[in-house]
């Protein structure tokens, strides 16, 4: 896919463009949904100047678990241009992506802060900094950071 952006004069907006497999001029409406949001990250993140600060709220939504996957390569690349980034997400596919680019040292670790907010038995919000060990494991697990998927597991096979 080919994306072709125009800016608007006097506004604060652009007009996107799309091409796929030869055909031109894909109207945006025609273009699924998942794709049409995380086009507006990449430009919110391309467009942002140095030492800005983007906040992206669920990078995931619409998008199929690969592709959920390889944004992170692309959100760790503009923090690395020199912009920091807040992401709010619930998508483990998110989490996992930034566990195996630390687990590949493709990313650097030093430089990515993930942080659990739960609530405690009060009812009251808390951080947890989440430890990423060398295979991209969690070393200090605790109950609903991303372990669905290991309950489901265990439920279908009978423990």
């Amino acid at each position: 896919m080919e994306i072709s952006l125009e800016e608007i004069q006097g506004a604060d907006m652009v007009k996107a463009s799309y091409r796929m497999g030869g055909r031109a001029k894909i109207r945006p409406v025609n273009i699924g949904s998942g794709v049409s949001y995380l086009l507006s990250i990449l430009i919110m993140c391309l467009s942002a100047p140095e030492k800005g600060i983007i906040v992206i709220e669920n990078p995931e939504i619409h998008l199929h678990p690969s592709a959920q996957s390889k944004v992170c390569s692309f959100l760790y690349f503009t923090a690395e241009s020199g912009r920091q980034l807040f992401i709010e997400s619930h998508s483990d596919h998110i989490f996992n992506g930034f566990c195996a680019g630390m687990a590949r040292e493709e990313m650097d670790k030093e430089k990515i802060s993930i942080q659990f907010v739960s609530l405690n038995d009060e009812y009251v919000t808390e951080a947890m900094q989440v430890e990423i060990g060398e295979y991209g494991n969690i070393r200090n697990q605790k109950k609903d950071l991303f372990d669905q998927f290991d309950i489901d597991m265990n439920k279908m096979i009978g423990l």
